[in-house]
């Protein structure tokens, strides 16, 4: 639409388009001014909720954390119980196995 236009119907139309915008920006002004006192009166105490907000979730993710932790801990170590006969044994069988296989190494020489 604006390709077809002149420079000068362009600049006709790009003053026209400032000067239009001025008149919107001065017919607003008192709004805008009560909006941004709004913003200044407002924005305070919802940063101070939010704050509170994150404060309690990363306060919960900390106690979720800690018992995690804990909880995972008493798991291996009761884990670690159940498996030490047979660990024992595996460990034991693995000391024989390398005797054998050192014995088997110096025949072998």
């Amino acid at each position: 639409m604006t390709e077809n236009l002149t420079p000068a119907e362009k600049a006709k139309r790009t003053r026209l388009h400032k000067k239009a915008y001025a008149i919107m920006d001065q017919t607003v002004a008192p709004q805008y001014k009560e909006w941004e006192a709004a913003l200044d009166r407002n924005c305070p105490i919802r940063d101070r909720y939010i704050a509170k907000l994150r404060a309690e979730r990363d306060a919960a993710i900390a106690e979720i954390n800690r018992k995690y932790q804990e909880d995972y801990e008493i798991q291996m170590a009761q884990f670690h119980h159940m498996m030490k006969p047979t660990q024992d044994a595996y460990d034991k069988a693995r000391e024989e196995a390398w005797v054998v296989y050192h014995a088997t190494m110096e025949a072998g020489n």
